[in-house]
Order: structure tokens, then C-alpha cells, then sequence
């Protein structure tokens, strides 16, 4: 839903396909890092965030998925599986193509590594819109009760997100290819827990949730570990904190979720 709204208010087409190293309207900065295209970002993620925070509102003027379920309306388990099961994914995939198709016609490497290493200004419009939708997607359920843990663990992504698009010079510049995956593993792992709710708690969907959990975190641990440990550009203890946060994160998913399977 809020994908068609991004789509509908700003338009793939409208954005800059390609802007880093060779493009006319993001020359390198005198550091040799691309231009950031910092007014495009910040219309975006409050894009993304305002038809995000229009829906829920829409959903409760409505009465649309109001049941109250683990703390929080229907209507936002239902939003966070299309997110999980379909814009995430989508967006992450187009993102992949657009730029192996961007290499192509460079006749340059093309690798799943080597798009981890480029940076956010050499990304396509689909790479854009994923962090647009991202930061909408944390941003936008401040409008429904949440408890303080989410809150926080809300914030702080929003802000890992803002980060990975700002592209300043101690952050490593394959921040935001980095987020995108890591976001979109550690959201599959959020995906069982959600179906586990939705269908009611039982020992198999916990069980289930558990797994896929376990297999989420321990793949974005290890992308995160990666990103701190063989990246060789920005500052090294800007890396260093921002995966301790991650893995800490990831941490307390897990332990929760194994709270949740216990009982």
C-alpha cells in the first residue's frame, strides 16, 4: 500500500536513474566521494513516512483491522507482511538488476560483493526507494501503541536509515547497500513471528517463527561482521559502533523470541 503511494507521489521515473562518479548532476566532491543527493532523500523518507502514517490513520478513523492483537492493531500486522513479503524484497531485487544492468553497459564486475561495495549516490532510483520505504516503515507506527522497547528500537533504525542515506565521510560508502540487505533479512525474521501471531501462537508457528529468527539473525550478524571487518574505507570505529548496535539488536530479537517460544 504505502509502495503505491510513494509510487504515486514521487514517481520512479522522476527520480535520478544514475548518479555517482559519472553523472553531470552529482559531481565528486572534492573528497573524491559522489555528491549526496541529500534534498532528494529527505523528500522521500517524509514521503514514505507521511503515506504510512496516513494509512494507519485511515485504517483507525475506519475501524479497519482494529482488533487489538500482542499489544497492537491488526491493521499493522497485515501492513508489516506486505512490507516482509513484498516491498522489501521487491524493491531490494529491482535495486540488484537495475545496477547489474547499469555494470553491463560499463562492462565492469558485476558481483553480489561488488554491489555491497558501491555507495548510495552510484545506486538506481529502485536502491532509493527502498530506503525511502524503510524509513517510512520505522517511522510510521508511532501513531498506534507501542511499547518503550519498540519505540526505541524504532528510533534507532530510522536513524541507522537516515545514516546509511547521508553518505558523510567516516561512514563507509556501501552503508546503505549493506542496510538494505541487512533490513530486509532481519525483517524476514520479523515476518515469522508476525504469521506466528496471526495464526494464533500455536507450538508449530512458534516453533516456526523461532527458525526462521534464528536464520534471519545469523545472517545479518554475519553481513554486519563483514561490513565492519573487511570495509576498508570510513572510520573504522564508526563501523566498529554501528555493527556492535546491530548485533546487539539482533541479540535481543533472538532472546525474545526464544521468551516467546518458552511460553
Amino acid at each position: 500500500m504505502s509502495l503505491a503511494l510513494c509510487f504515486a507521489s514521487v514517481g520512479v521515473e522522476a527520480l535520478p536513474k544514475f548518479r555517482g562518479r559519472d553523472g553531470v548532476d552529482a559531481p565528486d566532491l572534492p573528497s573524491g566521494r559522489p555528491r549526496s543527493l541529500y534534498g532528494q532523500h529527505v523528500v522521500g523518507c517524509c514521503v514514505a513516512a507521511t503515506c504510512g502514517i496516513a494509512i494507519n490513520k485511515a485504517c483507525q478513523q475506519a475501524q479497519i483491522g482494529s482488533r487489538m492483537l500482542a499489544g497492537s492493531p491488526l491493521f499493522s500486522y497485515y501492513n508489516s507482511v506486505v512490507h516482509q513479503v513484498l516491498l522489501f524484497p521487491g524493491a531490494l531485487f529491482m535495486s540488484i538488476m537495475s545496477w547489474r544492468r547499469r555494470r553491463a553497459l560499463l562492462n565492469t564486475e558485476a558481483s553480489l560483493t561488488s554491489w555491497l561495495l558501491s555507495g548510495t549516490a552510484e545506486a538506481s532510483s529502485w536502491h532509493h526507494l527502498f530506503q525511502y520505504l524503510a524509513f517510512g516503515y520505522f517511522v510510521h507506527d508511532f501513531t498506534i501503541p507501542l511499547s518503550p522497547e519498540i519505540v526505541a528500537h524504532h528510533i534507532l533504525c530510522a536513524s541507522l536509515s537516515a545514516l546509511s542515506l547521508a553518505d558523510f565521510g567516516w561512514m563507509p560508502r556501501c552503508s546503505s547497500t549493506c542496510f538494505s540487505l541487512i533490513t530486509t533479512c532481519l525483517e524476514f525474521g520479523s515476518l515469522g513471528c508476525n504469521l506466528s501471531y496471526l495464526n494464533g501462537e500455536t507450538p508449530g508457528w512458534s516453533l516456526a517463527a523461532l527458525c526462521i529468527m534464528t536464520v534471519s539473525n545469523l545472517t545479518s550478524a554475519n553481513i554486519a561482521l563483514w561490513f565492519s571487518l573487511a570495509v576498508g574505507d570510513g572510520n573504522p570505529i564508526a563501523r566498529g559502533v554501528i555493527t556492535g548496535v546491530g548485533l546487539v539488536l539482533m541479540s535481543l530479537r533472538q532472546f525474545f523470541t526464544f521468551q516467546q517460544f518458552k511460553q
